[in-house]
């Protein structure tokens, strides 16, 4: 067996913990790295989230605008056929009247 030098012992030593070190560094930016990927990817999946909620009551407000707007015109129809049968009526009736009077004329 083979005894090492103090001097051989302490570059040994010193070799070590450079390693070490170097070891300790790159785990540290690798770490940094890591966790920064994982922030930005979670804020990106709350963003898509929100993103697709907003979607969704987009389309149910598009939804109901279109059910709106469906009742809005049958509402409207139905008033026009009621405003054409009074005003049927009212012509009638003024025809009549005016035959009254031009009878008595």
């Amino acid at each position: 067996m083979i005894e090492l030098t103090d001097d051989q012992k302490t570059y040994e030593l010193v070799k070590a913990y450079q390693e070490r070190l170097m070891d300790g560094l790159t785990e540290a930016v690798q770490g940094e790295y890591v966790a920064q990927a994982l922030d930005t990817l979670a804020k990106e999946l709350v963003r898509l989230k929100e993103e697709q909620k907003i979607a969704a009551i987009v389309t149910l407000a598009e939804r109901k605008r279109r059910e709106k707007e469906c009742e809005e015109s049958g509402r409207r129809q139905a008033e026009e056929i009621l405003r054409a049968r009074e005003d049927s009526l009212f012509r009638e009736v003024m025809d009549t009247h005016q035959g009254t009077v031009d009878s008595y004329l």
